[in-house]
């Protein structure tokens, strides 16, 4: 498989004599090809596909390149070795069972969160989530490159943020634990087992059980414990249901319940966060970015496209304040959206140009549209026209504004609600690329947001693509509802919506999901939808 940079990712294969429509796949690195043939045996696998990474394909001539470096790429090499499996070996996603196990088994864990795959089952030996300093020092023992002050600073982020947040993950999952330190009560991996959302997961301790799974003295108890999984697991398990409803049962719904009960008076978190409103607004004297939040909302489309242009302002003793405004991690997550957007956004337009069409775009909640006009702009060698909807109508001025400032005279904007299903289907001409960049996170009703999808669908021409954003995950959840406005002016008090759940609402809408991405702080997701 050939990756975006160019490189190379080789793997072996083991096919059954029958026909077989399941596959086992192995994330763990191997030497050469011979180590993949005892896995059938060991297993009984009569009717299951074996694939498995190894650093040799079966042409000799092939040079394996090493993994990709940053934690965010080797999760998405994830993503796209398993597209690539199921659609170079014709095989169903729902029928793929991923086993891995130490530093491989957190990032399929990772994946597993992020991207929502609806893969049968996972198996986790033995993964390392290092939170504690000392899990970090033998995690980067055995990852040297990764040693790095930032390295280490992301690798503890990221396991943070999976063990917390593992109740957004559904995949039927067996834990193996190695005999060390497994009896922790709340060890990492027990607190991430217990968090899991999936009716069928099992954990056990195998003795013997190191951090790969090429070490012998663990082989046996894993393949023990693999071989009744995959029995139980491919009995007719059923399907797992949308989650169409989650906003009114499910875990999310439940923070949000918590998050819109008053605190205490008297408690410390609510003096914490009472002072906190009073600093923002101290602070808004000084610093122009904190000002325009507090007057027009920290999730409006003015202050978006102030943290999109990341020019610290300010009287010059105080522009620091500023700057620091501007480098929160949320503020860096919209800016990364926006890079992954355009980047979403250009793909849609190559495959809409690419079959001969002119481009036709539509945004539904473009705020000033900054990112499709930067696009527009330089992209001069295809036909494309945009049409930018937005609620404010100044926001739709200040992208006038913009679209002349950039000479840009095929841009149309249009006062419009997204969440209206009869005002989006009757858009015209008929547009085959819609944008849906930062508007679903902001409401957490699903039968709103699956009117807006089913309004898209229907103004959409055969073919079509949708790119939409999601907020899986937000550190500052709470921060954003005790101390925060939003752009009505009300505390920005929102319901967290999983990548699960807004891709079976896209799925409900009729589109057929092809492709996203994520930020590093695992935050901003983008994805890529085609409507058939």
């Amino acid at each position: 498989m050939t990756r975006p940079d160019g490189s190379r990712l080789t793997y072996c294969v083991w096919q059954p004599l029958e026909a077989a429509s399941k596959a086992l796949v192995i994330l763990d690195g191997w030497t050469d090809g011979d180590g993949i043939q005892g896995w059938p045996a060991a297993l009984g696998l009569k009717d299951v596909a074996v694939f498995a990474r190894c650093e040799h394909g079966a042409d000799a001539s092939v040079t394996h390149v090493a993994e990709p470096q940053d934690l965010t790429a080797r999760v998405a090499d994830i993503d796209r070795w398993i597209g690539h499996l199921s659609q170079m070996h014709d095989k169903r996603v729902e029928d793929f069972v991923v086993l891995a196990s130490g530093i491989d088994a957190m990032l399929l864990a990772v994946w597993a969160h992020d991207y929502a795959p609806r893969i049968r089952a996972m198996v986790l030996a033995a993964p390392s989530f290092p939170i504690r300093s000392s899990q970090r020092a033998a995690w980067t023992d055995r990852e040297p490159r990764w040693s790095g002050r930032k390295h280490r600073r992301m690798l503890r982020y990221t396991a943070e943020r999976i063990v917390a947040d593992a109740a957004a993950i559904r995949v039927p999952t067996l834990l193996l634990e190695s005999g060390r330190g497994a009896g922790a009560d709340r060890s990492p991996q027990r607190i991430f087992f217990e968090r899991l959302q999936t009716p069928l997961k099992r954990r056990t301790v195998c003795q013997g059980l190191g951090h790969n799974l090429e070490d012998e003295s663990g082989r046996q108890a894993v393949t023990d414990e693999v071989r009744r999984f995959m029995a139980d697991i491919f009995r007719g398990l059923p399907e797992r249901r949308p989650l169409l409803l989650a906003d009114r049962y499910g875990y999310t719904q439940d923070e949000y319940e918590r998050l819109k009960t008053p605190l205490p008076w008297r408690s410390w978190r609510g003096l914490r966060y009472r002072l906190l409103k009073t600093g923002i607004r101290m602070l808004a004297l000084l610093s122009p970015g904190i000002r325009l939040a507090v007057r027009t909302g920290f999730d409006s489309g003015q202050m978006l496209d102030y943290v999109y242009e990341n020019r610290a302002c300010g009287w010059p003793p105080f522009r620091w304040i500023d700057r620091i405004f501007l480098d929160n991690i949320g503020w860096k997550a919209c800016r990364a959206r926006k890079a992954l957007t355009e980047q979403m956004l250009r793909e849609a337009i190559g495959r809409v140009a690419d079959a001969g069409q002119a481009v036709r775009i539509v945004d539904i909640a473009a705020g000033p549209g900054r990112y499709v006009l930067e696009i527009i702009r330089v992209l001069p060698g295809i036909e494309i026209s945009a049409l930018l909807r937005d609620n404010t109508a100044a926001n739709l001025e200040d992208g006038r504004k913009l679209a002349e400032q950039f000479g840009l005279t095929q841009v149309t904007f249009q006062l419009g609600d997204a969440l209206d299903e009869s005002s989006l289907a009757e858009i015209q001409p008929a547009p085959n690329v819609a944008v849906a960049c930062g508007i679903y996170q902001l409401i957490g009703d699903n039968d709103l947001i699956l009117r807006s999808l089913r309004g898209l669908a229907a103004a959409l021409r055969g073919g079509g693509y949708l790119v939409y954003t999601s907020l899986p995950w937000d550190p500052g959840l709470e921060m954003s509802a005790r101390a925060l406005v939003n752009r009505m002016g009300e505390a920005a008090i929102r319901r967290r919506r999983t990548q699960e759940e807004l891709d079976d609402l896209v799925r409900a809408a009729g589109f057929e999901k092809l492709t996203m991405a994520i930020d590093e702080f695992g935050m901003s997701t983008v994805s890529l939808a085609r409507k058939p």
